[in-house]
């Protein structure tokens, strides 16, 4: 399992894009899962995670290219099945406040977690 986020563990940072003028190239962009996101980030070469809401979401932004795939526990328990599966190369990953929440991911086979210090606005 990576971890992201944790002082211990070195983690590339994720910079959360409210905009598509924000998508940089030379860094780890996050954003919610926006086809028009996804396009300016494929244009720029520039490397995207993002934040889905279902697993047609996540399937697409798999294919297009996302290097972690977020969504809630219980839509990544889900999709952590169709990932491996369908071998996906995103990572499917989980938000948590605190390390005591990495033995349920563990248990769900969920390939990240992330905490909080990992997301940079």
């Amino acid at each position: 399992m990576k971890i992201l986020g944790d002082e211990l563990i070195k983690f590339e940072p994720l910079f959360l894009c409210k905009s598509e003028d924000e998508i940089s190239n030379g860094r780890q962009n996050l954003f919610k899962f926006d086809r028009n996101f996804i396009k300016r980030a494929l244009e720029a070469g520039a490397s995207f995670s993002i934040i889905a809401n279902d697993i047609n979401e996540a399937i697409i932004a798999n294919a297009a290219g996302a290097k972690f795939i977020i969504a809630d526990i219980t839509l990544a328990k889900d999709l952590a099945k169709v990932a491996q599966n369908y071998l996906f190369d995103a990572l499917i990953a989980v938000l948590i406040q605190s390390e005591t929440s990495l033995c349920e991911l563990a248990k769900f086979e969920i390939d990240a977690a992330i905490l909080p210090n990992a997301i940079k606005e």
